[in-house]
């Protein structure tokens, strides 16, 4: 019920360390919200009418969408903007690294380890390679780019290169609000 100020106020390890040994999150994932139903009303009808559409899980949307993955520029952002891929590091501010202590006291108490440190991150919505990331985060990170101190243009080089190399041939093509602010 607190969720939204546990994730606001909460040590991001200790919320990786509930991700961790929470079986929950997995089944809201898989199931969704059960008793939510996306419903429309057509234009000169009285009703609105369902559709068969699985609603996400809203813990697991405040998981994914709210800043509280504290990333190596000491920022906490949203996990969904986050990855573990090398580049990630080299592109900070504009995509999060988390920062990660792996001898956290917590993780020690819990008995945590890499592995179930990057299942509670995947949970979380942390993507491990660049190909998982939305086209809209994408897109995003290629707004900010201007802002990463990269005289070199190295960095952003390597961002192109994962944009061109990106294998997700099932993700749609690029599109949303974030697109066309980049695209104009």
């Amino acid at each position: 019920d607190q969720l939204k100020s546990i994730l606001k106020h909460a040590d991001h390890h200790a919320i990786l360390t509930w991700l961790v040994n929470s079986n929950e999150i997995d089944s809201w994932r898989r199931s969704g919200d059960i008793n939510g139903e996306f419903c429309y009303k057509p234009s000169r009808h009285r009703k609105h009418r369902p559709l068969d559409e699985k609603i996400p899980s809203y813990p697991v949307w405040l998981i994914n969408n709210s800043p509280w993955m504290m990333t190596n520029s000491s920022k906490k952002i949203q996990p969904n903007t986050c990855s573990t891929a090398k580049i990630a590091q080299d592109l900070s501010p504009v995509i999060g690294f988390p920062a990660i202590d792996k001898n956290h006291e917590l993780f020690v108490k819990y008995d945590i380890d890499t592995t179930a440190i990057n299942t509670a991150l995947a949970r979380s919505g942390v993507v491990s390679d660049f190909d998982d990331l939305s086209w809209s985060t994408f897109y995003q990170i290629l707004s900010h780019l201007p802002d990463i101190d990269d005289p070199q243009y190295k960095k952003a080089r390597s961002l192109y290169r994962s944009l061109i190399t990106r294998s997700n041939v099932e993700d749609m093509p690029p599109n949303g609000a974030v697109y066309e602010d980049f695209m104009s």
